[in-house]
């Protein structure tokens, strides 16, 4: 009875720390919703992940395009054309690093009249999630787009108020 007693207690501990684990690990951080706009190519020059920098109004965007990111979807804004993805799965991927983690778009030194990278904020990377997504849209930006249904599949954090967004092949 004894036995039995304990490897019902033991069983219903590991199912509800797995319940509280799976559930932890399908939210983003606050950190990640919200809106963001698109970084300027001279701010990572020899990165090909996009970044993304905070903006109250993902509509500030203009030109940049930017992303707003709900719970359970994400908007891509440009201009006023909008695009719509429901995120079907979010995955705890790992723990941010404060040290190799941080992003530093350059800033413009007018002392120097150089670019260089920015200061550090207080603001400390949040783990890496993967999203898997359907989108429904434009396929483009520019006029002859027609509408469609694709899959993205990426990573994201953020940190120093901005994000980080690594485009991954569909699996």
């Amino acid at each position: 009875m004894k036995t039995k007693l304990l490897s019902t207690s033991i069983a219903t501990l590991f199912l509800a720390t797995g319940a509280a684990h799976a559930a932890e690990t399908t939210k983003l951080p606050d950190a990640i919703l919200g809106a963001w706009c698109g970084s300027w190519g001279w701010q990572f020059p020899d990165d090909d992940t996009a970044h993304l920098w905070r903006t109250d109004d993902v509509h500030d965007c203009a030109n940049r395009g930017g992303i707003d990111i709900h719970p359970n979807s994400y908007d891509y804004v440009r201009f006023e054309v909008k695009t719509s993805c429901k995120i079907n799965s979010i995955k705890f991927v790992r723990r941010g690093d404060p040290k190799k983690d941080r992003i530093r778009p350059k800033v413009y030194d007018p002392k120097t009249e150089k670019y260089v990278d920015a200061e550090l904020t207080k603001m400390l990377p949040s783990a890496v999630y993967l999203i898997r997504a359907i989108c429904n849209g434009l396929d483009d930006w520019f006029a002859g787009a027609k509408k469609r249904i694709w899959h993205e599949t990426f990573e994201i954090q953020s940190s120093d108020f901005w994000i980080t967004r690594w485009p991954l092949a569909e699996g």
